[in-house]
């Protein structure tokens, strides 16, 4: 019903007083769309119509028929929109399908293009803020135990007693329980000794205030260097997030660097970096990054195909629709941004 009350809400901005068939039809349309968009290929798509990325005609049109095949009159012109639907079935994979990378893409995305539902970047943040929580512990669990002189009561006298079969299913029934009960706590310890064993590995690599890619102490890392590098190796130390604060492990990892700007653009960014380090992430993280929606790595990656400073700017531009000398950010974000386009990499 809230997912109902989003998509009403959002479309009434696209289309003035929309008749209850124009919106039932978009819901069924909707939830086709889900149907359609399940694996990680199609929700990059997503990304793209509801950020107006660049995308192939072929692959809008696969969006539009999921509408237009229910309703003949569909506008397949008409942007806002598509936009708005392509919203509306994001948030309705990461709600209900919990989908955890759409919200880390849009914590991306939404630095850099416009977002047309507020309501969705705001499901992004709880979904993240809902991941990254402490579990509870686990809790203790008891097994049934079987019958005592269960044998006695199954035979008498060297044959099967009447009440055998009963006893026999009874039995069976709490053996196949109790299985299941040791193997989904044998899963879920092993999934907490994961966890902790990243914890570890996180709080190591913080308390040693040491960068591993640059093989030094971090007072002697500049911060924009830090900026970039420090998010991958974070990155480096988990297989997904999980419950650490990456962005205050971030920010009190750049104070310990050399203190050189307090802003810096993306293309400013990009180009401090030198050519041994943007390499070594590339290698990392460097597959299919305009497919996966990473415009920071992507920039990393198009820099790699030129000799001189800037010389990448066109080239990206072009891909992006971004024109790095105007997106500018603290050092700290910059690195939670790169963080959470390692994860993405990761994930997908």
């Amino acid at each position: 019903m809230e997912l109902e009350k989003l998509f009403v809400k959002s479309y009434k901005r696209v289309c003035i007083n929309p008749s209850e068939e124009q919106i039932s039809s978009r819901l069924e349309g909707i939830n086709a769309a889900k149907e359609a968009y399940s694996n990680a290929e199609k929700i990059a798509e997503l990304l793209k119509i509801y950020y107006k990325l660049v995308l192939s005609k072929e692959k809008k049109d696969e969006f539009v028929e999921c509408f237009y095949s229910i309703d003949r009159t569909f506008d397949e012109q008409n942007e806002e929109e598509i936009c708005i639907l392509a919203g509306c079935v994001l948030a309705t994979i990461l709600q209900e399908d919990e989908e955890i990378s759409i919200a880390y893409s849009i914590k991306v995305l939404d630095e850099f293009f416009d977002s047309p539902i507020k309501e969705l970047s705001d499901m992004a943040n709880k979904a993240i803020i809902e991941q990254t929580k402490e579990s509870e512990p686990l809790s203790k669990f008891t097994l049934d135990n079987l019958k005592n002189g269960l044998e006695k009561e199954l035979v008498e006298e060297g044959s099967f007693s009447s009440t055998a079969p009963d006893n026999i299913a009874e039995s069976l029934k709490k053996i196949r329980t109790n299985f299941t009960k040791i193997v989904n706590y044998s899963n879920s310890l092993r999934e907490e000794n994961c966890k902790c064993q990243e914890k570890i590995q996180v709080l190591s690599w913080i308390v040693g205030e040491w960068s591993n890619l640059f093989k030094k102490p971090l007072f002697e890392v500049k911060d924009v260097e830090g900026a970039m590098v420090l998010g991958v190796e974070l990155a480096d130390l988990v297989d997904a997030p999980g419950p650490l604060s990456a962005e205050a492990f971030l920010c009190k990892m750049i104070t310990k660097c050399e203190k050189t700007v307090e802003e810096i653009t993306l293309t400013d960014l990009i180009d401090y970096q030198t050519e041994e380090i943007r390499r070594t992430i590339i290698e990392k993280y460097g597959e299919n990054l305009i497919e996966k929606n990473l415009p920071i790595l992507s920039a990393l990656n198009i820099s790699l195909t030129v000799d001189e400073k800037r010389e990448w700017l066109p080239a990206y531009k072009k891909a992006w629709k971004i024109n790095p000398d105007e997106i500018k950010f603290s050092v700290s974000k910059w690195s939670k941004l790169i963080y959470f386009e390692c994860i993405i990499s990761k994930l997908i």
